[in-house]
């Protein structure tokens, strides 16, 4: 018997999915956060995720209507920096 594919889930479900999660993991460890120090990296991360969010789905919008030129400038110039620096904040 030949086995059902699954679709794969969509980039922006999987986006607002892991949105989500990184918000309630955010505001938990912040109430762990004693000093401005610690919780700096954390604003860094909120700042860059505040720029990303709506920068995706800009993307998304690009790509869905075939502007592959100006949704790959956007890729490379607004979201890839902001990925880099939630990747490269220190863990502590």
């Amino acid at each position: 018997m030949p086995k059902m594919r699954r679709t794969p889930p969509r980039p922006r479900t999987c986006f607002t999915a892991v949105r989500s999660n990184c918000i309630r993991f955010w505001r938990n460890l912040r109430s762990l956060l004693v000093t401005e120090e610690d919780r700096q990296p954390l604003a860094d991360i909120d700042g860059a995720l505040a720029v990303w969010a709506p920068a995706y789905a800009e993307l998304e919008r690009m790509a869905g209507s075939g502007d592959a030129e100006n949704a790959t400038k956007l890729l490379v110039e607004r979201i890839t920096p902001q990925y880099q620096l939630v990747e490269g904040a220190p863990s502590g």
